[in-house]
C-alpha cells in the first residue's frame, strides 16, 4: 500500500483539522508521545501538552470533521522496553512495524 506523509503537530488543533479534513482517513494511529521517561519528567508541561492534550486535540479534530462514525482511532496502549508499542494488535516501533511500513 502507498503511504503519504502529512506533516503535523499534536499541539496545533487547526493543523490537525486541516489534515483530517483533507485526507478523510478511516483509521488513525496516534503514536505521538514523549517516550523517554527522564525527559518526560524534565519537560513535564510539554509532555502533558503533547501526550494528553494532543490526544484530546486529535479526537476533537475527528469530531469537528464529522468523522466520529467513520474513523477508527487507535491510541498507544503499552510500552515494552524502549520504543516498542502495542497498537490494536500490531507491535510497532517508531521506525518499523511487522508489516514493513515505516512510521
Amino acid at each position: 500500500p502507498k503511504m503519504i506523509l502529512h506533516y503535523g503537530d499534536l499541539t496545533d488543533s487547526t493543523n490537525l483539522v486541516h489534515i483530517i479534513s483533507q485526507v478523510l482517513p478511516t483509521e488513525i494511529y496516534n503514536l505521538g508521545a514523549q517516550s523517554h521517561v527522564k525527559v518526560s519528567f524534565d519537560m513535564a508541561e510539554y509532555t502533558g501538552n503533547v501526550d494528553g492534550l494532543g490526544t484530546l486535540r486529535l479526537l476533537d479534530a475527528i469530531r469537528t470533521c464529522g468523522l466520529t462514525n467513520h474513523v477508527r482511532f487507535y491510541q498507544v496502549q503499552l510500552q515494552f522496553g524502549q520504543g516498542f508499542y502495542v497498537v490494536g494488535n500490531l507491535l510497532l516501533t517508531h521506525e518499523y512495524d511487522s508489516s514493513g511500513i515505516h512510521l
